[in-house]
């Protein structure tokens, strides 16, 4: 409510505020009350946590595996991968048990041109042996049935790749094993093959296994691979705990 005095009108009077300075009358408008901030819920605490512990951690483990693939990495990839991750995460790490384990339904596709299921048709497992070993299984295979290949392919190189780290912030280190297996591209059943992945890693650590196919267009021994995005296909088949 504004009040005369004989130093002018002071007050409010609807939404303006009167006021006298140095003699002068002057006005404004009425502040509005500041809402009161809102603490955040203990879910979101725990998401904002997890999130910034995958983008820490699985932004390591990929920039250590990027350059073993002719598949080019983009911030598109990184930010496919922290998602996923963040999901895989998110729902196992208070389980007593992440076992390492492929899940044909559940990959995660680097490359959004080339699904890896699509290019390498057979049936794919992995097994954490201990002691920072993991093995990758694959299936009898028949490249010319099993493997969509471009024109002119005249060898097929399956590649593996393990990553695994401590996943802390404070104290995160990937290590890497990588393995290859190179095989002409004709109609001949190959029998079932099992790539040893040897990390080192520790107990506890955080494990991905990633397969990408590659397609040698020259002598199999040459550097000459398909670069089309569309040949290039790569994915993050297992994420998990490993074992002691």
């Amino acid at each position: 409510m504004a009040r005369y005095t004989d130093k002018g009108i002071n007050g409010t009077v609807g939404p303006v505020v009167l006021y006298t300075m140095n003699g002068q009358q002057y006005m404004r408008s009425k502040p509005s009350p500041r809402p009161r901030r809102k603490q955040p819920s203990p879910g979101t605490v725990a998401t904002t946590s997890i999130f910034g512990l995958v983008s820490t951690c699985g932004s390591d483990m990929m920039g250590a595996v990027r350059n073993r693939f002719l598949y080019p990495f983009r911030l598109a990839t990184y930010n496919t991968v922290r998602g996923w991750m963040r999901n895989q995460y998110a729902y196992y790490h208070q389980a007593p048990e992440w076992k390492l384990v492929v899940n044909g339904g559940d990959m995660c596709q680097l490359n959004r041109e080339a699904n890896l299921a699509g290019h390498l048709r057979t049936n794919l497992s992995v097994t954490d042996t201990g002691m920072g070993k993991i093995e990758l299984f694959m299936d009898a295979l028949d490249p010319r049935r099993g493997v969509k290949a471009p024109k002119g392919t005249t060898a097929v190189n399956i590649k593996a790749v393990a990553a695994a780290t401590a996943f802390d912030k404070n104290h995160y280190h990937t290590v890497v094993a990588e393995e290859q297996w190179l095989v002409p591209y004709s109609q001949q059943m190959l029998p079932p093959k099992k790539m040893l992945l040897d990390t080192g890693a520790q107990a506890g650590d955080i494990a991905i296994v990633l397969v990408a196919v590659e397609y040698c267009t020259g002598h199999p021994l040459s550097k000459d691979y398909s670069k089309e995005l569309r040949n290039l296909p790569v994915a993050i088949v297992a994420m998990g705990r490993l074992n002691p």
